[in-house]
């Protein structure tokens, strides 16, 4: 059968009376856009979520800060350890959670999650020598150094035969690291990666336009997300 133009146009208009947008189950975007906050937990994990001197700062929350600003928002901030997050955005005492959250992470299955914003890689790093080159080189029996603040870099280190040591006062010669610090941080990668991260942020079960708003900010700021690294 072939349907005429204005029969296909009928058809779509039909269709779409159908469909629905995004709803929240609890009215959460509604809720911030009318009384202008939104409750946002944290839990420190550098450089994603840092507080220094009261002020909450990192990588996420300069982009939360962006987000809330489009909504016409103030944030209320909320800090806490990630199941007091995790149980708190269940009962819809937060409508946001940030902590360097990763995509595998087991919340997923009790809390909603952003698409990633953030592709991140923990590489074994050295300085650079005069030619601006670091030999790749085998990470076995290697000493290699991670930052007290970071302490799941330990694990990561050993897992790749290496022996983690804590970083303290001068850096020892290897040193775990995010691949998006190295420019700055006068280091280049020796070859070896560690892990690889996929970093989102949760919302509260069921508010799909918040997560939606939340999403589309974030894939428009994505080029953007690690840039400036964790500065306040």
């Amino acid at each position: 059968m072939v349907f005429s133009r204005s029969s296909r146009i009928l058809i779509l208009i039909v269709l779409l009376s159908g469909c629905d947008f995004p709803r929240d189950a609890a009215g959460s975007l509604d809720r911030i856009r009318s009384t202008g906050v939104v409750r946002i937990g944290f839990s420190q994990r550098e450089p994603w979520v840092i507080k220094a001197s009261g002020e909450v700062g990192g990588i996420e929350p300069r982009l939360i800060r962006a987000w809330a600003a489009k909504l016409g928002a103030r944030i209320e901030w909320v800090e806490g350890a990630e199941t007091v997050l995790i149980d708190a955005l269940h009962h819809r005492q937060l409508d946001v959670a940030i902590g360097g959250f990763v995509d595998d992470s087991p919340w997923e299955k009790h809390v909603g999650m952003s698409q990633p914003f953030a592709h991140a890689a923990v590489v074994i790093a050295k300085p650079r020598d005069g030619n601006g080159q670091s030999p790749t080189q085998n990470a076995a029996g290697q000493i290699v150094g991670y930052p007290g603040t970071r302490p799941d870099f330990a694990g990561l280190v050993a897992d790749a035969g290496a022996i983690p040591i804590l970083a303290q006062g001068q850096r020892p010669g290897a040193v775990a690291a995010y691949d998006f610090e190295l420019d700055r941080t006068g280091l280049q990668s020796a070859g070896t990666i560690l892990s690889r991260e996929r970093h989102v942020m949760t919302v509260a079960p069921g508010e799909n336009a918040l997560l939606l708003s939340l999403d589309r900010f974030l894939a428009s700021a994505a080029d953007q997300a690690l840039v400036g690294g964790s500065g306040l």
